[in-house]
């Protein structure tokens, strides 16, 4: 009988991890493979990015969390996770999975975890023991190492948290970031990649992502308004990409709209697909903001990358990303810096990247015992 596999995916960012191992598990056919699509892929706030995914290899549930006027308020965010969870635990009773597969560390993984528990439904967590200590991320990726069984970690120092957390060594895997498998150097065409765009290819380029910091929202007007400020004074290509559904992203959204308005060179989408975000990352000058991908996966792309905020604090970075606060003049600064190549960096290879991950977290997958009931306690070594 073919051993059922649950992924669960509720952001943009987070399937593009999920693709290669599910391409490679779908060639293996002692699988079934089935996905839910959740919270930020199913809102239309957020572009349904659902839509993208038509073509994959896997059976496909579709669990509404966010209603169509979620405003990103601290009480529908919450609000969205008891919607969630209902939507979730009849999707869990009808696919019956032998296992299920989530990743990073946002809220709307609680949704899914709980029932999964009562269900005896063993978890595999993909990158847990970063450590982000600038919002609410920090203690929801703990929390779901803690509630997981088996785990997919990024880094050698993710790696060693999870240990000190009392998670046994054989159940922490160091597979690198998948997604970053699914690239092709030699594939990426600067000109088509820029016509795709609409970009100007004698200008420099400029990719700006930023989420609100949950710990301090009621700073996200001023903080989101300074970064604009700032990248006002460069006659660049901006493209622009909305947050995530955290607390606070409307604030975000409305002053990228009327700062629209007033740019004529900053694009705004709700989101890019993997492929064409990776190729555009790959030809630009620098990437701006707070997203977790300018400390994950920008080195690999050799991309510099500014990090703003306390969002990422403590995240492992490489020598391409500058931290800078919310400083109009020294975010100019490292702008300026940045385009006249004033900054460089030479670590040869990513810290990130493991260039055989996805067929060892294949092999992990394969060689899992689902007869062991063992499977569903989780053991921790604590002293």
């Amino acid at each position: 009988m073919k051993k059922k596999l649950l992924f669960f995916t509720g952001k943009r960012g987070g399937i593009n991890h999920f693709i290669p191992l599910i391409q490679r598990l779908s060639k293996d056919n002692s699988f079934e493979l089935h996905i839910i699509f959740s919270d930020m892929h199913m809102s239309k706030i957020f572009g349904e990015t659902y839509k993208n995914y038509n073509q994959l290899k896997i059976k496909k549930h579709f669990s509404y969390s966010l209603s169509e006027n979620y405003n990103g308020s601290k009480y529908d965010r919450a609000f969205s996770l008891s919607l969630g969870m209902s939507n979730n635990t009849n999707l869990l009773k009808k696919i019956k999975p032998d296992f299920l597969f989530v990743l990073g560390d946002r809220s709307e993984l609680f949704s899914i975890l709980t029932p999964a528990i009562i269900f005896n439904i063993p978890i595999g967590h993909f990158y847990g023991g970063d450590i982000t200590q600038g919002c609410t991320d920090e203690p929801t990726r703990h929390a779901t190492s803690m509630l997981s069984n088996i785990h997919f970690v990024s880094n050698d120092k993710s790696k060693k948290n999870l240990q000190n957390f009392g998670i046994p060594r054989a159940n922490v895997h160091n597979v690198g970031l998948l997604s970053l498998n699914s690239f092709n150097f030699k594939k990426v065409s600067k000109k088509d990649t820029f016509h795709k765009f609409n970009l100007d290819k004698n200008k420099k380029s400029l990719i700006l992502i930023f989420h609100p910091e949950t710990w301090n929202l009621g700073s996200t007007k001023k903080q989101i308004k300074t970064i604009l400020s700032a990248v006002s004074e460069f006659d660049c290509n901006k493209t622009i990409i909305y947050p995530c559904s955290d607390p606070g992203f409307q604030i975000i959204i409305d002053e990228l709209k009327k700062y629209k308005l007033k740019d004529r060179f900053s694009k705004i989408y709700k989101d890019i697909k993997s492929k064409d975000f990776y190729n555009l990352m790959y030809h630009s000058d620098v990437l701006i903001g707070n997203s977790s991908t300018g400390i994950l996966e920008s080195h690999f792309f050799k991309i510099p990358s500014i990090n703003i905020g306390s969002r990422q604090l403590n995240r492992h970075q490489t020598k391409n990303v500058f931290n800078i606060s919310f400083n109009k003049v020294k975010i100019v600064k490292c702008i300026k810096n940045i385009f006249k190549n004033k900054i460089k960096f030479y670590e040869k290879d990513s810290f990130y990247f493991k260039k055989k991950g996805v067929e060892k977290t294949y092999n992990i997958i394969k060689n899992i015992d689902f007869k062991n009931s063992d499977i569903f306690k989780q053991k921790l070594k604590l002293t």
